[in-house]
């Protein structure tokens, strides 16, 4: 069939080649079957992260603007306590203790 044997041994590699490589294929088609469905229920998963991320960043800045401007109100009115009594011995320290 073949002019010699080597190109007979050739083609009988190559062939096997490609059966071999047709029963890889086909195990990886039913690998990859349900990826598409997985794939997107990851990237569903991740949105909803990354929504729930921002979300608690940003109540966690709306927390730390509010602690700061409570501490402006309160830091202003321990001020102007202070500047309007003398304070007692041993309250530079520790200022809220005092008074």
């Amino acid at each position: 069939m073949y002019p010699d044997k080597e190109t007979e041994e050739k083609y009988t590699e190559l062939v096997r080649g490609f059966l071999d490589f047709d029963v890889e294929m086909e195990n990886i088609k039913t690998f990859w079957l349900n990826s598409e469905a997985l794939l997107k229920e990851y990237n569903l998963q991740q949105d909803q992260l990354r929504a729930k991320q921002r979300m608690l960043k940003d109540d966690w800045e709306k927390f730390k603007a509010e602690q700061a401007k409570q501490f402006k109100i309160t830091d202003h009115s321990h001020h102007d306590e202070r500047s309007k009594k003398p304070a007692p011995v041993g309250s530079t320290l520790f200022p809220d203790l005092g008074g």
